[in-house]
């Protein structure tokens, strides 16, 4: 079922059987999660995803290495203390200015560029009502991330840094190839540049929810866990998630916020494909002590 689902290929009968165990043992661990999630002891369930076969020595190698130091001049001015409206809820959905869900695969660790490249696309849409899918490839090929290998290790940080100085290309100008190669960047097909990029005031929910409500989208580091890997809906609380920025090992792209009843959440678009989540988007758990790192590392371009 899951290889023909997911198209997974093994190298050997022995590596086929070695994950057809892990995938045994993650649908014991679904159906024990799951058990609770219908008695109402939990908030979210899981399901399988591409990621069932996977253990958590796997997942570690998917998910980003502690980031590599920022260039120098790399520094986030600080979000401004504001006093603007907060809407109640948000969902920049709605505003048509988001790309569609896409897959890095499993080949690279890439979140960080994808993170990056759909928070440029997004907010570039609500500044000037065009919508770009812009290039993860781009930041993955061209990103100076000091001799590590940018689809084991990047920051969100870093790629806005690159696209201050030297901007971005389109995905169709620049298709993703998933492995990290010369880079290729052309700076007449550059669809724009960044003034700067902001970071949120670290551990404030309050202070990224007016960013979202007031100003546009957000890409966030977190910590993903292995539950978070075989996340498939409901509101995502992960007592095993760690909010410290030495354990943000992923990137997401907060796209607005709501609540249901007593469930207050944000709605984070992933790049696992949409088989992954509902429909490839997360529902993280809000205003419960920046659960899984949220706002511990969370940036947003500028372009004036």
């Amino acid at each position: 079922m899951l290889q023909t689902d997911y198209n997974k290929v093994y190298t050997s009968p022995a590596q086929e059987a070695s994950r057809f165990q892990i995938f045994k043992d993650n649908l014991n661990l679904i159906k024990e999660h799951n058990d609770k999630y219908n008695r109402g002891l939990v908030s979210y369930k899981l399901g399988i995803t591409p990621f069932a076969d996977m253990n958590e020595d796997d997942f570690s190698t998917y998910s980003n290495k502690p980031q590599q130091k920022s260039p120098p001049d790399a520094k986030a001015s600080a979000s401004p203390k504001r006093h603007v409206f907060v809407a109640a809820t948000k969902d920049w959905r709605d505003e048509q200015v988001i790309t569609k869900v896409r897959d890095q695969t499993f080949s690279c660790a890439s979140s960080w560029a994808f993170a990056a490249a759909a928070a440029i696309e997004s907010n570039l849409a609500i500044e000037n009502g065009r919508l770009y899918t812009l290039s993860p490839q781009n930041l993955i090929d061209c990103v100076n991330n000091e001799g590590v290998d940018t689809c084991k290790s990047g920051s969100v940080k870093n790629a806005f840094h690159y696209v201050r100085s030297k901007g971005i290309m389109t995905e169709a100008e620049y298709p993703y190839t998933a492995h990290q190669d010369v880079c290729s960047f052309v700076s007449n097909k550059s669809v724009t540049n960044i003034v700067t990029y902001r970071e949120v005031p670290s551990g404030s929910e309050e202070q990224l929810q007016e960013v979202v409500s007031d100003t546009g989208l957000v890409a966030a580091a977190i910590h993903a866990t292995r539950h978070f890997f075989l996340y498939k809906g409901g509101h995502f609380y992960d007592t095993t998630c760690n909010s410290d920025v030495r354990r943000l090992n992923y990137a997401v792209l907060v796209v607005g916020y709501n609540y249901e009843e007593r469930n207050e959440y944000w709605i984070l678009k992933n790049s696992m494909g949409k088989r992954w989540g509902i429909d490839g988007y997360m529902h993280l758990a809000r205003n419960r002590e920046n659960n899984c790192g949220i706002a511990t590392a969370a940036y947003y371009p500028v372009f004036h």
